[in-house]
């Protein structure tokens, strides 16, 4: 027969990762306390349930979504997913790639806004003096329109495949509009 055992819980914080361990104390029915290690259920799941699968024609990404810098963007994108459309080459921006949406309105605001993302950072404009549109730049980009720069929110980095990403310019440049499709993994 096992001795019994109390724990102390700790709360955990959904809210960001932690950036030191988290511990509860274990008191055995017949020994003094001793500290063990805890594992978070809900910081475990953020971080298998924030990446996304991304394929652009035969070419798979994995991008991570920045689930605490622009936590209201990412909840319109999931909502979202899986986003099935054809991605195109811009006009305007540079060495970029965006998958056009025209005048949906997503009630949403500036949230971790940029107009020179890098390499595999994935932008959502969300309308206004431009049409609403999704960006996936693969080399220098200032982000623009025909009515000049604008800035998109930040919501997630490509983590694996950035070796591909000249190759999205070439095909979207070259070959036209292709298949992308995003989903959560």
């Amino acid at each position: 027969m096992r001795p019994s055992v109390s724990v102390s819980r700790v709360p955990c914080d959904t809210g960001s990762l932690p950036s030191r361990r988290h511990n509860v104390t274990a008191t055995p029915a017949a020994g003094s306390p001793r500290v063990v290690s805890r594992t978070c259920v809900e910081i475990v799941g953020r971080l298998v349930l924030g990446m996304l699968k991304i394929r652009v024609g035969t070419l798979t990404f994995t991008a991570r979504l920045e689930e605490s810098a622009a936590p209201k963007t990412v909840a319109v994108i999931r909502k979202m997913l899986p986003l099935k459309s054809k991605i195109v080459h811009c006009r305007w921006s540079g060495e970029s790639t965006w998958i056009p949406m025209g005048e949906r309105k997503l009630g949403l605001d500036f949230e971790n806004h940029t107009s020179h993302p890098a390499p595999g950072m994935l932008l959502l404009y969300p309308g206004g003096i431009s049409e609403t549109e999704l960006l996936f730049p693969y080399g220098s980009t200032m982000f623009a329109s025909k009515v000049g720069q604008l800035a998109g929110n930040h919501f997630a980095t490509v983590t694996q495949g950035q070796e591909q990403l000249p190759e999205i310019g070439r095909l979207t440049l070259w070959e036209g509009a292709q298949d992308i499709t995003i989903e959560e993994v």
